[in-house]
């Protein structure tokens, strides 16, 4: 039976399970440097982030450090967390002995890496003037051992965001430091998923950062439950507590009442009702419109909202003479729309098309897949895109 929660990452009797989904996960990260699973919150990435996280954790031999970098504001802060998350008795461990005892660092600096701690602002900047040696250490050490090892970033973009904030004045130099080692690392052997509910690529532009540092990482993201998925989802959740009183035209009415496939929006449904004593299908629209899709609705649009501001905030211009115009082309048309979505008009050329289409699919807007003659054709990255759009009115304004 399928437990329901709702609230983080669920494994075990609470995951619903995406074999095809997970398995091209999985498949990816063996043959890349890694991926970037960027995204709406509440869509399922920190589910799928566990799921490869565990799965990784149970090949012998395999060695993963997680870190969730949302508190994390400085590089010596990132550093360390890696540094703790190795298990000390394995061949990457040594790497934390290589550093703290390596002479060619200062004895405070050598101090702190020992206890792994931060002592503020002076260790903060003992860690950049010596990064280019700790960085380089780190890699001949990751090319000396071949064992697999994967590094997990959850929330990633948020330590970009943080450092620039924290530390507007060397924010640039300090980050993109650390971008250019992380690729160093990646290209000696550590594979890293980065995930965040903020578009890194946005993020980057936003604050004029160097975006080549990650292009090795292959984007991956959440799709909405497939209604197969979704009955099978909502079968393995009602069958057992109902003993046979939830029927196929619940299902059935269940589905059409939700609004969107994401396993949020499923569970919050079934957490509504009761599952032992099903109410009739024909009163789960009113369910849902009620206790359902207003709050998610709201979480999902709000989001929308929060990030074309921050699109407008950042570069006003572009916003609405690239981004909204690729919007409009994409959602605007029902079937969704092939390359060239856009053609460049000055000041801006293909790239920058481009690079606004990665920052709409990292921040959920839209998505794209292979049309019939092998051309890339983008589209709504789900039914809540096409609903934010149909209420914000840009579409109209041509």
């Amino acid at each position: 039976m399928l437990e329901l929660f709702y609230g983080g990452p669920v494994s075990g009797n609470q995951r619903f399970a995406r074999p095809a989904l997970e398995a091209d996960m999985m498949r990816k990260m063996s043959e890349t440097n890694g991926l970037s699973l960027f995204g709406l919150r509440r869509i399922g990435k920190s589910t799928l982030r566990l799921h490869a996280q565990e799965t990784l954790a149970r090949t012998e031999g395999h060695t993963v450090v997680f870190v969730d970098a949302q508190g994390i504001n400085s590089i010596d802060q990132f550093l360390f967390a890696i540094l703790r998350g190795i298990p000390k008795e394995s061949i990457p461990g040594k790497m934390l002995d290589l550093l703290s005892g390596n002479p060619a660092l200062p004895e405070t600096l050598r101090n702190a890496l020992k206890g792994l701690v931060s002592k503020g602002t002076e260790t903060q900047d003992l860690i950049s003037g010596y990064w280019p040696l700790i960085s380089s250490e780190i890699a001949d050490a990751l090319a000396r051992d071949r064992s697999p090892k994967t590094l997990i970033v959850d929330e990633f973009s948020f330590l970009i965001r943080n450092m620039a904030q924290a530390e507007p004045a060397t924010a640039a130099a300090r980050v993109n430091a650390l971008l250019a080692s992380m690729r160093q690392w990646r290209e000696n052997g550590l594979r890293m998923l980065l995930t965040g509910s903020i578009g890194l690529t946005g993020l980057v532009r936003q604050y004029k950062f160097d975006r080549e540092h990650l292009n090795d990482l292959q984007a991956f993201t959440v799709p909405e439950l497939t209604e197969e998925e979704a009955r099978a989802f909502v079968t393995q959740a009602t069958h057992e507590p109902s003993n046979g009183s939830w029927t196929a035209e619940h299902t059935s009415a269940f589905l059409s009442a939700c609004g969107a496939f994401y396993p949020c929006f499923l569970v919050k449904g079934l957490q509504a009702l009761d599952r032992a004593a099903p109410p009739p299908p024909d009163t789960l629209e009113a369910l849902f419109r009620r206790q359902v899709r207003a709050d998610l609705h709201d979480l999902f649009i709000n989001q929308f909202d929060k990030t074309l501001g921050r699109y407008r905030e950042t570069d006003r211009a572009h916003a609405d003479s690239v981004l909204l115009p690729i919007l409009r082309a994409v959602l605007d048309t029902p079937d969704g729309r092939p390359e060239p979505v856009l053609e460049p008009s000055p000041p801006y050329d293909t790239v920058d098309i481009r690079t606004a289409l990665t920052m709409l699919r990292e921040d959920g807007f839209l998505d794209r897949d292979m049309g019939a003659n092998d051309d890339r054709v983008w589209r709504p990255a789900s039914r809540l895109t096409t609903l934010w759009w149909k209420q914000s009115n840009l579409g109209a304004r041509g």
